[in-house]
């Protein structure tokens, strides 16, 4: 697709799908989409879950459009649309068990996300074949990130059970 017969809003929404330009990098595009969520989500996580809330759904709302808008340009999904990548991250550290025994939690993160994406995102891609105004990349992604932070959750569970302490440590703040 030629950027010289882009609209504004086009070279906008192709900003906002490749996460400004990181979808163009030929080597793992996913990887890279999921890693500039890191610093926003960890901002996001010192300033509070109103917060992370808030851009969470304005992320998610602008990612909607920009997707909506890639596939009325007829822009290809693969591999140049990573902001569902971001998106994906963002919700694997929004509850994230931020004081377990989990050292780095947002590497656990990422790694979840990205081996969820690539081997339990091959079940969800059947999804992707309805077509529904852009969601439906979205949703894919999002769903692996929401099992990443459950599966971080119950390996926190059990390690957390192991040690005898039942209550994880967010909650006995």
């Amino acid at each position: 697709m030629s950027t010289a017969n882009l609209t504004l809003t086009d070279k906008i929404a192709s900003n906002i799908w490749s996460v400004f330009g990181l979808g163009h990098i030929p080597v793992f595009p996913s990887f890279w989409g999921a890693l500039a969520a890191l610093p926003v989500s960890q901002l996001l996580l010192h300033l509070g879950w109103r917060w992370y809330l808030a851009v969470y759904l304005v992320v998610f709302l602008l990612a909607w459009l920009a997707v909506s808008r890639s596939l009325k340009l007829a822009a290809p999904e693969q591999p140049r649309v990573v902001v569902d990548k971001f998106l994906g991250y963002l919700t694997t550290m929004f509850f994230v068990p931020q004081y377990s025994f989990l050292r780095w939690p947002w590497l656990w993160g990422l790694f979840l996300f990205l081996l969820l994406e690539a081997v339990g995102g091959l079940f969800l891609k059947a999804r992707e074949r309805k077509p529904d105004k852009g969601a439906h990349i979205l949703v894919d992604d999002v769903v692996c990130g929401i099992l990443a932070c459950l599966a971080m959750w119950v390996v926190a569970a059990m390690h957390n059970l192991l040690q005898g302490d039942f209550v994880p440590a967010i909650l006995a703040q």
